[in-house]
């Protein structure tokens, strides 16, 4: 049976009398543009071929593709999508479309009841389940009449929902209103933290020189104890038991295609290995009995359920891919969990589409927490009385990991921290009165040094706000971002600091590369939808390349010709692109995970960070590949240290015979360079204590430009003021 109303957001799609709505107001759409948008929504969460949707739309004619993409365009201003934030419709480049937000569905009121979703289920025959847990929140949670959707919900009385919350009857001033925010650490080294549920102890990872460790403290007396000492491994993450008195971790280690969930007593002991083949965080259940995770197959993303007495296991539901489920957090009463879920083939340069939903731990079902969507999403924990969730994440106009707090059941959002630093991670101790997360503190400088002068920096400029670059052009000077009334713009500056001067004067501009002949490749959104662009150094000459939907980390080719970048691919991760300038046509190169692809000086060979197949959470790529420009397989691969940056990429020397790279050690970091002929790879800078973000080669090889200086994470406590 088919749903007559389709709810999302603000909107409603009456199918019978063919109407969108929003907020109860009919919203004009011609013919056509209303059946694009009902083909999107019978397939949300799917990604539909262009074909498809030309037939569907158009079944006894033959259309151009661009009918199609006025339809798009068209129904993207109805639903009051900007040029960069597109919440309903995204386009997947090479692919097609997908509706992404969350539906409510209505079904004809004839006694039917609704057919199952898309959801998988495993018969719970031999699965004791956990305990429930009597809520402090009453029965009765809500004023809102049960059959209003949940867009009409958010409409109607979403600010209400943020700025009250009902307990016995009586209004109260919300959660986390007043914060206080307290530094409990100060080595700038921390990665992940976490708060026992009685609030009396701290546990964090520590990362030095490429090895992580588990520390323990007091809050009364934040003296460090360490209780896995440090080692080359990656921490995906920490969970408390309920009673406070053991904490569960789950490590990946190089070389290895698993993570494994270990336990260890508070104050420390001996780790006891209890299970492998995790790919998030352990969520437990609040009688401790019970502990679930994420597991990802090579099609399939599934939350699983594990008794602690037994063993056994259970499929608590499940999503294909590119549907993407992380982070499980087990409610307080132990009858859902709540957890993310993402579209793998929609990351852009940006974001992906990331929301919350939550799942029924008896039957698996599944329901959309809030419509709000985010670009990604970092933790997830429960407010102790369920009347909310606190998420770590960011939105999909910005790159900083914020706070946020949505309420439950209405799934109103609030942002409860701003600014430029970001909150990575979140957990709670049961009485809710603090979040503690990790805070990370940037700022960055633009210097330059002589390959004969490996310690001695000189300043080019003083404060660099933006995260692209810096590239040095071919005649001289360099480029690099900095971010103007809101706005990402390029501008150029001479090697000594002079002549400062603007290049992009609209749009968001990112991803900037240079070739040998001057000219520039980038994405910008100047045009309303972020595209590929090329232009000369001095700011003439800007051409868009048209019918191309941008990946990321795009660099042009020496010669000008063609540019690499990452998009999803068939297996829904991040492959290896090539886009011909010329004719605007792309292809796939290899369809193994890539990240930071760049050409070669000869622009025969394209290096990258690169991993065998999809990366799970908490893994990263275990290689610097070479692949022929043509494709293929790679003909070179090097393990990549754990202490490397990731973020910072790869560049070729001028030569064309090493790769080089930013490695923390000791003194902080430095760049190092691998010979492709074998070999150890050797240290080319000796500068110390700070933070390498990006470098890039002057085209004779004589001199190094970098962004460089502070980023900390350290440990915060976000405190409830309220009296």
């Amino acid at each position: 049976m088919r749903p007559v109303i389709y709810n999302f957001g603000p909107f409603q799609v009456e199918v019978a009398r063919r109407l969108l709505l929003r907020d109860g107001k009919p919203v004009q759409l011609s013919p056509k543009v209303f059946d694009t948008l009902l083909q999107l929504i019978l397939r949300a969460g799917q990604v539909i071929a262009k074909e498809e949707l030309l037939a569907s739309v158009w079944p006894d004619a033959v259309v151009e593709e661009n009918s199609l993409a006025r339809n798009i365009s068209t129904l993207r201003k109805a639903l009051g999508e900007s040029a960069s934030d597109h919440h309903y419709v995204v386009t997947v480049p090479g692919r097609g479309y997908s509706f992404v937000a969350s539906i409510h569905e209505v079904y004809p009121t004839n006694g039917s009841s609704r057919p199952d979703g898309p959801f998988n289920v495993e018969p719970a025959t031999d699965f004791p389940l956990p305990t429930p847990v009597a809520s402090s929140v009453p029965a009765k949670r809500s004023r809102w009449h049960p059959i209003i959707g949940w867009g009409v919900l958010l409409a109607a009385g979403g600010a209400a929902a943020v700025l009250t919350y009902s307990h016995r009857g009586n209004s109260v001033r919300a959660p986390f209103e007043r914060t206080t925010t307290a530094r409990l650490t100060s080595s700038g080294q921390a990665l992940k933290a976490a708060i026992s549920p009685d609030g009396r102890y701290i546990a964090y990872t520590k990362l030095v020189s490429g090895a992580q460790s588990l520390i323990v403290k007091r809050t009364t007396t934040l003296q460090d104890v360490e209780i896995v000492p440090g080692a080359p491994v990656r921490y995906v993450g920490l969970t408390f038991s309920p009673d406070s008195e053991t904490i569960y971790y789950v490590i990946w280690q190089p070389g290895s295609n698993t993570s494994v969930l270990y336990r260890i007593p508070i104050m420390g002991g001996v780790p006891q290995k209890l299970k492998e083949n995790l790919d998030s965080p352990v969520t437990l259940s609040p009688d401790g009995k019970s502990f679930a995770f994420v597991r990802e197959a090579s099609n399939q993303s599934t939350i699983v359920l594990v008794n602690q007495d037994s063993g056994t296991e259970r499929k608590l539901m499940s999503r294909n891919l590119p549907q993407v489920l992380d982070y499980p957090a087990w409610s307080p009463d132990s009858r859902v969990i709540a957890c993310t879920v993402y579209d793998s083939s929609t990351a852009s340069t940006t974001a992906n589409i990331t929301q919350l939903i939550e799942v029924d731990v008896v039957d698996g079902r599944e329901r959309s927490v809030s419509a709000k969507t985010f670009g990604f999403i970092r933790q997830i924990a429960w407010v102790g009385n369920k009347s909310g969730l606190i998420v770590s994440a960011r939105s999909l106009e910005s790159a900083v990991y914020h706070l946020w707090l949505l309420s439950y059941p209405g799934g109103a959002a609030r942002k409860l921290t701003d600014g430029v630093d970001s909150q990575t991670g979140v957990s709670i101790p049961a009485d809710s009165r603090q979040i503690v997360t990790v805070e990370e503190h940037r700022f960055a400088a633009i210097g330059r040094i002589d390959r004969g002068s490996s310690q001695n920096p000189e300043a080019v400029i003083l404060e660099a706000t933006g995260r692209s670059g810096p590239v040095w052009a071919p005649n001289g000077p360099i480029l690099f971002e900095k971010e103007v009334n809101g706005l990402r713009s390029f501008w150029t500056v001479n090697a000594d600091g002079t002549n400062p001067k603007q290049i992009t004067l609209s749009g968001d501009n990112f991803d900037p590369s240079i070739s040998s002949t001057g000219r520039l490749a980038w994405i910008s959104d100047r045009s309303g939808t972020p595209a590929f662009w090329t232009m000369d150094m001095d700011g003439t000459n800007a051409a868009i390349v048209p019918n191309v939907a941008p990946g990321s980390n795009s660099k042009i080719s020496p010669d000008g010709k063609s540019v690499v970048f990452t998009a999803p691919g068939r297996g829904h991760w991040p492959t290896l692109w090539l886009l011909e300038l010329s004719s605007a046509t792309v292809r796939e190169l290899n369809d193994r995970f890539w990240e930071m692809p760049v050409v070669s000086p000869d622009g025969r060979s394209i290096a990258g960070f690169y991993q065998d197949h999809k990366l799970s959470t908490g893994n990263y790529p275990t290689s610097m590949a070479v692949i022929g420009i043509d494709g293929g397989q790679p003909s070179y691969l090097v393990p990549t240290p754990l202490s490397i940056s990731y973020g910072a990429g790869i560049r070729w020397t001028p030569d064309g015979r090493e790769l080089t790279y930013v490695s923390s050690g000791k003194d902080g970091d430095n760049v190092w360079s691998q010979p492709l002929s074998g070999g150890a790879p050797h240290q080319v800078t000796r500068l110390h204590g700070d933070t390498i973000f990006r470098f890039d080669w002057s085209w004779n090889g004589q001199q190094l430009v970098f962004s460089r200086g502070v980023q900390t994470h350290d440990v915060v406590s976000v405190r409830d003021s309220r009296e």
